[in-house]
């Protein structure tokens, strides 16, 4: 049975000075016009359980005006088991506790999961490429701690050779020692991510293939930054694939150090890396066509929501329970199909946390199964 929140309290977090929230239903509602702290409440849940923000903010920005730290508390239960967990947030630091012992990040992973689903993840389907990349990366870093430090170093070393192309003058050998350490990283992060990108598109296409009752088929490419062809000939054929989920990391390092080599004279004239994983070109099709081009709002709104349902899959293939899901104020951007498509989460048992800014999205038999919470709540404080 998966761990479900069933309360949780925050100090100082955020727009909240002091709030305290019990669950005691599968469906939570939380109901408030702009601004009265709807999505903080979310926010907090999901640092507590994802150990990262969809908002990717900095820890002081966590911390409320006036205060030198934050605090969030919580009580999960399930499988004849209750955990306190406890998130404490100061500038540049944050420490995690379960049942009052601290613990590292890497311990508290996976223990209670969550997904997120908010309006600037919208963009995913029409992105560029780096938003999607960033998309697949955020979450191998949530499903993994070794995928969220080769991440992490791979991001140093690209900093670093930047900087180095940049400067008038510098020693060949440091190049070829920066490339060499990239070579190991790079590829290391190529196969986390493809392996699974692959996973996820196989959860995305059974997903996208009931959203829209079967009309069009949902595929998707990766290519690498030596391998992007600008010969729309060749582009057409690329939905077929979404790349070799079998290569082996040698296989990978093999072809980055070679083109790294051949390129070494661009890179220089151009003073920024053009090789690597902060590269690759990720391109979702639908019928062949490609989503950011030529797919309706509609059509590119069906794609995120099957996207964000693999995304639960995921995490419950690879931890074993089912992660809690977030839902920050995208309601009002979904049609009705799709808001009943997101809602089937109610009868498959996951704990669903959802934000909006009215009632009138949810019908009286929804209503009826889930905790309402309207806010401002009388006798809390908001700074």
């Amino acid at each position: 049975m998966s761990l479900k929140i069933a309360n949780i309290s925050l100090s100082d977090f955020r727009s909240w000075h002091r709030l305290e929230l019990g669950f005691d239903s599968d469906l939570i509602l939380i109901v408030g016009r702009n601004a009265t702290g709807k999505t903080n409440i979310l926010e907090a849940i999901q640092m507590m359980t994802s150990l990262v923000s969809f908002k990717h903010p900095t820890l002081s920005q966590l911390i409320g005006r006036d205060a030198s730290s934050a605090s969030v508390r919580a009580t999960a239960v399930g499988d004849s088991r209750s955990l306190d967990m406890r998130l404490d947030l100061k500038p540049g630091q944050r420490a995690y506790f379960l049942n009052g012992k601290k613990k590292s990040p890497s311990d508290m992973r996976g223990l209670v999961p969550s997904v997120c689903f908010a309006p600037d993840h919208l963009e995913f389907s029409k992105g560029s490429s780096q938003v999607k990349r960033a998309a697949l990366d955020d979450l191998g870093s949530q499903i993994s701690q070794s995928y969220q430090n080769v991440k992490r170093d791979y991001d140093k070393l690209i900093q670093n050779k930047n900087r180095l192309l940049k400067e008038e003058s510098f020693s060949s050998s440091l190049l070829d020692s920066i490339d060499e350490m990239l070579v190991n990283c790079g590829a290391q992060l190529m196969f986390y991510r493809i392996n699974l990108f692959s996973n996820l598109m196989r959860y995305a296409q059974v997903n996208y293939e009931r959203i829209s009752d079967g009309r069009e088929v949902l595929a998707a490419t990766y290519r690498y930054s030596w391998d992007r062809s600008g010969d729309s000939a060749v582009a057409r054929e690329y939905p077929v694939s979404i790349g070799d989920a079998d290569i082996s990391r040698n296989e990978l390092r093999e072809m980055m150090a070679a083109r790294l080599s051949s390129t070494r004279q661009s890179e220089i004239q151009r003073k920024r890396s053009l090789i690597g994983p902060h590269a690759d070109e990720i391109r979702l099709f639908l019928d062949g066509s490609d989503v950011s081009d030529f797919a309706s709002q509609g059509q590119q709104r069906s794609v995120v929501l099957a996207w964000k349902i693999a995304e639960v899959d995921q995490m419950e293939a690879t931890f074993g329970n089912q992660p809690l899901l977030l839902l920050d104020d995208v309601m009002s951007e979904l049609d009705g199909p799709r808001r009943r498509a997101l809602l089937e989460f109610v009868d498959r048992g996951l704990q669903i946390f959802i934000t909006a800014t009215q009632r009138d999205y949810f019908d009286p038999e929804l209503l009826g199964k889930a905790t309402v919470i309207e806010l401002p709540i009388g006798g809390e404080t908001a700074q």
